[in-house]
């Protein structure tokens, strides 16, 4: 910039003085002309020297101004960062933090340089951060990561990532530099995915991978001599209450079961979720069974409580299996132990405790094993479809089949639904049942219909659980479709107590099944708790009557009697009434009245080929 001035100036001078020489105003060591000519090498070598001096200066402050920009945009990007930037020196003082602590902390910058750093740093995260220095020490190259805990001026603990260099030998910086950013958010999520990982959502409990966890932990721990108690708690009758209340109603009442039990464990004792309607429980410090019993005894006493879920009254009870630890437990044995002692107590009764006893097992494993079996006969289709004929009396011609399932085990032989039926009535397991004996019937039915060419009914018996679920109709509609068979010649069965349910479901599915044509029958009619009343009411088109009293009729005349009323009293309203196990023409006999049926004795045999099928069957849940 002053290049040009400064020789212009230079020259001027020169120029001056060689003027003055010349006019003899100036004296002069040399004669001219040679004085001029050293003026003109003066001239040149002071431009020369200006250029470079100006040229030297020009960089020199182009440096400088790159330099100040550089630090002005390191101290903006230092005050606006979101990390933390701190300088510690080899005695653990902070020389140096960024802006970013007093957003992050809650102090002043100031106020934080020259304090020791550990001062910040949480008790616990205080031996960890010793080796992890240390690593840092031993090279400038090397950049580590840290977690730990850093006190805000709040008084709360903020999570920091840390990554840390060793800057000891800089001399501009003498000290280990530490960039750390704050994750106290993302160690947030992951607590609570872990917590949601260990915890079941609805109740708040352990799952059942947190008790495993915490039973795994405690068996290892134990020393010799020392023994813990697992319990093992199923809700009964708890699918009732679901499929009747709805899962909102069976959702409350697990909260508070979880309540109760948590009410009723001792200190130290852990209670989780195991899933569904299982509850489990470790006892801690068991010295005699008596203490697992009494646990056990307390959490029975308070599940036998009436509790109100929203306006309801609801009774509800459970059933306990325990298991003891022996020098040898491991978590999957004393588990399997109490599990299949829980499943004692539901067949002793339900609303109990039983301790395990290691000579029932094989007959409970027995049964869980046919249980399995029979999931696989529903999917491979490995039950069989029976047919028994219902006889008009009047002309003795077979007006209708009753469909009646049987199981040939492959290593039980065959196999009566009294065998199978009443613990798949306890799960899902009579759902997939009755829709595979409906589909396969209906679709026997129909093979029977187009042979014989015969307006043959079928009859078919349904759960109490199938008819209260969502789903019945459209269930009975997909079976239908499958087959090809009529609505109005498939006749549903169902038990009194179904029929005479006030259960919401069960009564609109009745109705939606009779305005889809299907004819519904109450089976064994006599042995329930009809009302007439009701009766007059229903959606019925038969009346079935139990074979007690058949049998009775021709030796007992009250059996008679109440025969003669209920086929007296269903013709009235206008139903078709069916006899059950006629067996000879002497009962036939006693059962007089138009419009009068009799199933007999004689099975038709049906035996359903494994084949590809329309749908799926249902499997068993996990």
């Amino acid at each position: 910039m002053v290049t040009r001035p400064v020789l212009t100036c230079s020259l001027l001078g020169l120029l001056a003085g060689q003027v003055a020489i010349q006019l003899g105003a100036a004296p002069s060591f040399v004669d001219p002309p040679a004085i001029h000519g050293l003026a003109v090498l003066s001239a040149l070598g002071l431009g020369i020297a200006i250029v470079d001096i100006d040229r030297a200066t020009r960089a020199q402050e182009t440096a400088e101004t790159l330099v100040r920009r550089s630090e002005e945009r390191f101290r903006a990007l230092v005050r606006h960062t979101t990390d933390m930037i701190m300088v510690v020196d080899a005695r653990g003082v902070i020389s140096y933090i960024s802006p970013a602590a007093e957003r992050e902390l809650g102090q002043p910058v100031e106020d934080l340089v020259g304090l020791t750093a550990l001062e910040f740093v949480h008790p616990d995260d205080r031996e960890a951060l010793a080796p992890y220095f240390e690593l840092v020490s031993r090279t400038e190259e090397h950049d580590e990561r840290a977690e730990m805990r850093l006190r805000a001026a709040s008084g709360t603990w903020e999570w920091f990532e840390v990554s840390a260099v060793n800057r000891l030998h800089d001399p501009s910086v003498e000290g280990f530099v530490a960039i750390m950013h704050n994750i106290t958010e993302r160690r947030e999520f992951q607590e609570e995915l872990t917590r949601q990982a260990y915890h079941d959502s609805l109740t708040g409990l352990p799952n059942r991978a947190g008790f495993v966890d915490e039973l795994d932990r405690t068996l290892d721990g134990l020393e010799s001599g020392e023994r813990v108690a697992v319990l093992f708690l199923d809700v009964d009758r708890f699918k009732l209450v679901n499929d009747s209340l709805g899962h909102e109603i069976g959702d409350r009442l697990l909260c508070e079961f979880a309540r109760r039990l948590s009410d009723s464990i001792r200190p130290g004792d852990v209670i989780a979720r195991f899933g569904g309607d299982e509850f489990t429980v470790l006892v801690r410090n068991v010295e005699a069974a008596t203490d697992a019993v009494h646990v056990a005894e307390r959490i029975i006493a308070s599940l036998r409580q009436p509790l109100w879920v929203g306006d309801r009254e609801i009774v509800a009870t459970g059933s306990v299996g325990v298991a003891i630890s022996e020098a040898e437990s491991g978590p999957n044995d004393l588990l399997r132990d109490a599990d299949l002692a829980m499943y004692m107590a539901k067949e002793n009764g339900r609303a109990r405790l039983e301790i395990f006893d290691g000579s029932a097992a094989p007959r409970l494993v027995g049964r869980l094993e046919l249980e399995a079996d029979l999931w696989r006969a529903v999917d491979e289709g490995g039950l069989d479809v029976h047919f028994q004929p219902e006889v008009d009396l009047d002309g003795g011609d077979v007006v209708a089949l009753e469909a009646l399932v049987r199981w040939q085990h492959p290593t039980r032989g065959m196999l009566l639904p009294g065998a199978f039926i009443p613990f798949a009535e306890e799960s899902s397991l009579i759902l997939a049942v009755d829709r595979y004996v409906l589909r396969e019937a209906c679709r026997l039915g129909e093979e029977w219909r187009e042979r014989c060419q015969s307006e043959l009914r079928l009859s078919v018996n349904l759960s109490p659980r199938f008819i209260r679920q969502d789903d019945a109709v459209s269930d009975v509609a997909l079976a239908l479709e499958l087959s090809d068979f009529p609505a109005s010649a498939l006749q549903i069965e169902i038990t009194e107590r179904t029929a005479l349910s006030d259960d919401e479901v069960t009564t609109r599915n009745l109705e939606a099944l009779r305005a889809f044509g299907v004819q519904i029958a109450i089976d064994d009619f006599g042995t329930g708790y009809s009302s007439l009343g009701y009766l007059r009411d229903l959606p019925v088109n038969c009346l079935k009557l139990d074979k007690t009293f058949v049998d009775g009729v021709a030796v007992r005349d009250a059996d008679e009697a109440i025969a003669r009323a209920v086929i007296a009293m269903g013709h009235a309203l206008g139903m078709r009434i069916t006899a059950e196990g006629v067996e000879d023409q002497n009962q036939a006999a006693q059962l007089p009245g138009p419009r009068l049926r009799h199933r007999s004795g004689l099975a038709l045999f049906a035996r359903s080929a494994p084949r590809a099928r329309g749908g799926t069957s249902p499997r068993r849940p996990g």
